[in-house]
């Protein structure tokens, strides 16, 4: 994302649209760990606070609680080809992308997965998306 444009909510792995679970699939199974600093820059301090709210955590200085950089449970990740930013908390994905882009992911998914569903068995055990 450019020009403070920042990465909008699209939706938690709970949640998630029926139709668009391959995207879901290839977001967790091509991302890498990411920091606080940059899943902040990708999405803005405001809707991460936002978030975090309303997820429980503390967001201003000086209150008492847990703040979420301080949760072992929560990490930030990134999807290798498109950019999609999201979090993990405590095992739920918390995904921040345009419609757009959950598309893309989806078709490249279904692709894969048709891809696959042409192997026989000995070529499916080698197959490495």
């Amino acid at each position: 994302m450019q020009n403070n444009e920042f990465a909008p909510f699209f939706c938690d792995c709970v949640g998630w649209p029926r139709d668009r679970m391959e995207a879901l699939k290839l977001l967790i199974d091509e991302a890498d760990d990411i920091t606080l600093a940059d899943f902040k820059e990708r999405i803005g301090g405001e809707q991460l606070d936002e978030t975090s709210r309303g997820l429980g955590y503390v967001t201003a200085d000086g209150e008492e609680g847990l703040r979420l950089e301080n949760d072992y449970h929560v990490r930030f990740q990134i999807h290798r080809e498109s950019g999609v930013p999201f979090m993990v908390h405590s095992g739920i994905e918390i995904v921040y992308a345009t419609p757009e882009q959950i598309d893309a992911l989806e078709e490249r998914g279904q692709e894969l997965l048709d891809e696959l569903m042409t192997l026989d068995d000995d070529d499916q055990d080698a197959f490495e998306p």
